[in-house]
């Protein structure tokens, strides 16, 4: 009984500090793809995308044209591209605490 406490405590400890930014920038070298691609978001009806940070999205001029054409559509913006890999331990502060990633994810029609 100790030691599965012992490891799931160390288990815990190294999660928490592996997600502490600067080890994760390190991992994220390390084990995941040099070059990621920027975040991709939507509408549900697939009549508005946009490539890059969440927040760049209401201020743009794209939004408000999409808002005025399409009065009555559901305006909330979803996650595309990129998908969590929940394996990515080391990505887990990111899923938490990223306005990108916390955003819902919809599956893309293409």
């Amino acid at each position: 009984m100790k030691r599965a406490l012992k490891i799931i405590l160390g288990l815990s400890i190294l999660i928490c500090v592996v997600n502490i930014p600067p080890c994760s920038a390190v991992m994220k070298v390390i084990f995941g793809p040099i070059i990621r691609l920027p975040f991709r978001f939507t509408t549900k009806d697939f009549q508005f995308c946009h490539t890059g940070p969440k927040g760049r999205i209401y201020s743009s001029s794209d939004y408000e044209i999409y808002k005025k054409r399409y009065p009555n559509a559901d305006h909330t913006v979803y996650r595309c591209y990129p998908q969590r890999d929940n394996l990515l331990f080391w990505m887990w502060g990111e899923y938490l605490f990223d306005e990108d990633w916390k955003t819902p994810y919809i599956e893309a029609p293409y």
